[in-house]
């Protein structure tokens, strides 16, 4: 997986990149290259693609695109149990399961989005102790889930960057576009 040092930091910048887009976006993007540059990462350029995104086409067409590709129908939702389970009850019992775990170690979210937002889970990831069940929530559920966002989403869509840097890195940068 992934050091340490780079996680604690990256992980809640990727986390709040997948979120409805802000004034902040882009400068947190920035702080994503720059992060990316320091641990002499690849993703660099990737993630400088989604940074080059926002300026060229401004905060109000990155929000177009944040609409289209996570809500409304979407290409692609945003909650990890939707791949994994689909509309199955045993997603329901995943999110009680992230709501305890993010209890357990004092995390908290915005509630009024659902836990397994993948924004939500991977800010979490940096303060998940458990060693076991934090690889099986990336083996098992993380990375098949990203697997498949990446999927449904275009080349061009500056959203699949973010979600590759993610994939990437969790995998331990092994993996191409």
């Amino acid at each position: 997986m992934v050091e340490v040092a780079l996680e604690s930091e990256i992980f809640p910048l990727l986390s709040e990149l997948l979120l409805f887009p802000s004034e902040e976006t882009e400068s947190k993007a920035r702080e994503c290259v720059v992060l990316l540059t320091q641990h002499d990462d690849p993703l660099a350029e990737l993630m400088e693609g989604f940074r080059a995104f926002i300026e060229r086409e401004g905060l109000e067409r990155l929000q177009d695109v944040y609409t289209y590709t996570f809500d409304l129908q979407p290409p692609c939702p945003p909650y990890v149990g939707h791949y994994i389970f689909g509309e199955d009850y045993r997603r329901s019992y995943f999110m009680v399961g992230l709501k305890e775990a993010y209890r357990k170690y004092g995390f908290s979210y915005d509630e009024r989005e659902l836990p397994d937002h993948i924004a939500i889970v991977l800010a979490f990831l940096p303060k998940y102790e458990d060693e076991e069940e934090r690889n099986d929530l990336i083996s098992l559920c993380l990375l098949p889930a990203l697997e498949k966002m990446r999927e449904n989403l275009k080349e061009e869509n500056p959203y699949r960057a973010v979600l590759e840097v993610a994939y990437r890195i969790l995998r331990g940068g092994k993996e191409s576009c």
